[in-house]
């Protein structure tokens, strides 16, 4: 189930991608600007609801196609009780790529999609002694409900699914580190 959510986001956010080369140009009467995204987010970690926080940084063209970079870490602790193990404050991190595309921009009201790509860490610490870090790949396509506060500062809310690969610790499975999150975030885009 998880496989074809993902590739639906994935099929819609390229199927938004290509109304983008409706657009006249990119460069002549289009417009580039760089853009800055904080962002917070609510999951689920194992069992433990947390927080997530970071942003994202980029190139928007014509305010429609957002590229840019990001980095998300841990700011809670979780307990993985029946592994013996525990996640602190950063002690799960992830950066990468994100592609995101705004509908109808220019409305007060609109919807965008992105899909993130990236890697990570996990670090937990065992009860034993000591950490077991495992190498991450996360994928996170999403969707966002945006209001343009003022012509270059967006407020969002935004839903998405992070589906990771790679957890090697006994008892913390890829399952328990990726799951639905939901988002608030400001985007402010300079360039016209």
């Amino acid at each position: 189930m998880k496989q074809w959510m993902v590739a639906g986001l994935c099929a819609g956010l390229l199927v938004c991608a290509a109304g983008a080369a409706e657009v006249e140009s990119l460069v002549g009467d289009g417009y580039w600007g760089l853009w800055l995204k904080p962002e917070a987010k609510w999951t689920e970690v194992g069992s433990d609801s947390v927080g997530l926080v970071g942003g994202q940084a980029g190139i928007a063209m014509n305010r429609s196609l957002y590229v840019g970079f990001g980095y998300y870490e841990l700011a809670s602790s979780v307990d993985f009780e029946g592994a013996g193990a525990k996640l602190g404050s950063s002690d799960l991190w992830y950066m990468g790529f994100d592609v995101g595309y705004s509908i109808k921009p220019a409305r007060v009201l609109h919807a965008g999609l992105d899909l993130f790509v990236g890697w990570g860490e996990s670090s937990p610490r065992l009860a034993a002694g000591g950490t077991e870090t495992s190498d991450l790949f996360v994928v996170e396509p999403g969707v966002n409900l945006l209001v343009n506060v003022t012509p270059d500062v967006e407020f969002g809310l935004g839903v998405g699914y992070r589906v990771v690969n790679g957890s090697d610790t006994d008892g913390v499975s890829d399952s328990d580190l990726g799951g639905l999150a939901g988002g608030v975030f400001l985007r402010w885009t300079e360039g016209r």
